[in-house]
């Protein structure tokens, strides 16, 4: 069980050092303004309509970067930690009153 701890906490510092790493390629590519500007024509009534049309649509490259490592990371835990992750969460709602079960699964569903 220690070696799978030591996958967790490996895996938890690969995580932040990506994390980091994207934060700082946002700040540094401008992703903020080109982010900004992108929504603006979105929810700007006088272009809205001309943003479905194919060449207006994309979202800025800095921002699908982060949405498919975001996708990625979610793949990557769910396939290693997924049954970890379903085996905790069966300790933790046993360990609940049904009130407290419902209330989550309210919330979750």
């Amino acid at each position: 069980i220690n070696a799978e701890y030591g996958g967790i906490s490996a895996d938890a510092e690969t995580a932040a050092s990506e994390v980091q790493k994207v934060a700082k390629n946002w700040c540094s590519s401008g992703c903020t303004a080109q982010s900004a500007n992108f929504l603006a024509s979105i929810f700007n009534p006088n272009r809205a309509a001309s943003w479905f049309t194919p060449k207006n649509n994309n979202l800025p490259r800095c921002v699908e970067d982060v949405i498919q490592k975001g996708i990625d990371a979610y793949a990557y835990v769910k396939e290693n930690y997924g049954a970890a992750i379903y085996d905790a969460a069966a300790v933790i709602e046993a360990g609940l009153s049904e009130e407290a079960v419902a209330e989550a699964r309210a919330i979750f569903n």
